[in-house]
């Protein structure tokens, strides 16, 4: 699958999460490289002149895309790593790219705050159903949701 195809398969996994909302995916024409963005962060970058043989990948998301293997680097910088771009790497990104996003969705979060007024509705549901998916990055209860912890509601698991 060439570097489009991929693109669009990411954005397929992504579109299909719950916690998808307008602008956390975007993939965005820059000078000399496209870059994909989650939630605002830059996951890769694609050299224009690389004619999709490489690809850059911050370090701090390449063992999530199980990417840290020194077989598919070609060069470490100080903050990403340039990849070759190939089948197996396409299937890593594919396979891992919503690990990567909840990343993203829970990093980007400006603000924290402990839960809000539907906490008794997201423990009900099992997960959080705040409307507004960029407002409830910050979410403390949810992160706790998201791991199993129900503290409230009919599906209370924590004492």
């Amino acid at each position: 699958m060439d570097i489009y195809e991929l693109i669009d398969v990411l954005h397929e996994k992504v579109r299909k999460h719950n916690d998808y909302f307008e602008k956390c995916f975007e993939y965005k024409d820059n000078i000399g490289l496209n870059t994909l963005w989650l939630c605002g962060l830059a996951v890769m970058r694609v050299p224009k002149n690389s004619k999709g043989k490489s690809i850059s990948i911050p370090n701090k998301y390449l063992p999530l895309f199980d990417l840290d293997h020194d077989a598919y680097k070609i060069k470490t910088q100080a903050l990403w790593t340039d990849i070759v771009f190939n089948q197996d790497v396409s299937i890593n990104i594919a396979e891992n790219i919503i690990a990567v996003f909840n990343k993203c969705f829970t990093d980007s979060a400006t603000e924290s705050f402990g839960c809000c007024s539907r906490y008794l509705e997201c423990s009900n549901e099992k997960l959080c159903v705040h409307p507004e998916k960029g407002e409830a990055r910050g979410c403390m209860y949810k992160i706790n949701l998201d791991s199993g912890r129900i503290f409230y509601g009919e599906n209370r698991n924590i004492d």
